[in-house]
Formats: structure tokens, sequence, C-alpha cells
């Protein structure tokens, strides 16, 4: 129907469902409306984060949320029972893909169709707290950030060239390699 809902399970290498976590997985967005294209990455202590298309509000459009889950499978403190808004903008936001930040949480990119289908991406701490958000298309990085792309150009490009900029912590060596998924 138009009420589909994103569930996620932990099982062991056996396939048995991990002691403590619920026999039919856990609901990650128990509200109705769609949610659809998840994505899972893991948070760096057990746990993982995952992150999906919400159509919960269909007159605005799909939107990102995102959710922490404990290695115990309990919803980590912080984060909201319904998952965290990461991105409302009017238009369609979809397709995220998620990165590790290092410490704990999340850099999600999604297509973003609030104009024309740019690339955006925002960083969720490990307390589910949103971090300054960052356009693909050339914002600056805030200052706190440790390393972060700070633009890609030109976005979309179909041609070999594409240009990179870096925001680094200090003025030490670095290495960067682009790969073409």
């Amino acid at each position: 129907g138009d009420d589909r809902d994103v569930y996620l399970q932990h099982v062991d290498p056996s396939g048995d469902v991990v002691p403590g976590w619920p026999t039919n997985g856990i609901d990650l967005c128990p509200v109705s409306g769609s949610q659809d294209n998840p994505r899972l990455l893991a948070d760096g202590s057990g746990g993982c984060i995952a992150s999906w298309d919400d159509a919960r509000a269909p007159a605005t459009g799909s939107d990102i949320f995102a959710q922490r889950i404990t290695p115990a499978g309990a919803i980590a403190p912080g984060w909201r029972a319904d998952g965290t808004l990461v991105c409302s903008a009017v238009g369609d936001q979809r397709g995220a893909v998620l990165a590790s930040d290092g410490a704990g949480g999340a850099l999600i990119s999604w297509q973003d169709w609030r104009a024309d289908g740019d690339v955006y991406a925002q960083r969720i701490q490990f307390n589910g707290a949103l971090g300054d958000p960052l356009s693909m298309s050339g914002v600056e990085p805030p200052a706190s950030t440790r390393f972060a792309i700070a633009a890609v150009f030109p976005n979309p490009s179909n041609n070999a060239t594409l240009s990179v900029s870096l925001s680094l912590p200090n003025s030490a060596p670095a290495r960067l390699s682009l790969m073409d998924a």
C-alpha cells in the first residue's frame, strides 16, 4: 500500500536473531506515511545509523530522516522515536547515502529537488544533533570540521575533469583518492 515502513533486524552469523532484539525487528519509524530506500551505516560502537526517504507529510514531498540504534536494539539517547529529521526543505529529498563522520555520527548526502536536483549533505552527530548543513555545490564547511570536501565541480559532471576543494584542520600532508563507482 501507500504506508510502507522500514524495519531493522540484527542477526548473528548463523542467521539467528541477536538476543535482546525484537523477533520481528524494530520499526525505525512507527508513523503513517511511506518510508522507503533505507540505508545503513555502522556507528563504530556496535550499533548503527539508518537513513531513509520519508513521505509522512505527502503534501510537502519526501524528506530525509535518520535513526541510531544501539547494539542492544534500542533507539539511542537523544534520537527521536519516530526518526530524526535531517532535511525537510521544499520539494523532494531522496536517495540518502551515509558515511562515517569518525565520531560515532554520520555524514548524510542526498539529491535535493528544492531547486534543480542538487546534492546536499548534513552531519548528524552521535547524539542525534544536526551539524551545519553543507551544500556540495561550494558552500564552505563549518570551522570545526576536521576534514571535509568543501566543493566538487562541475557538479554534476559527465566528463573526465573534476575539481575537488578540501578543508583540512592543519597544513600536514594529506592524500585524497577519487574512485568512479
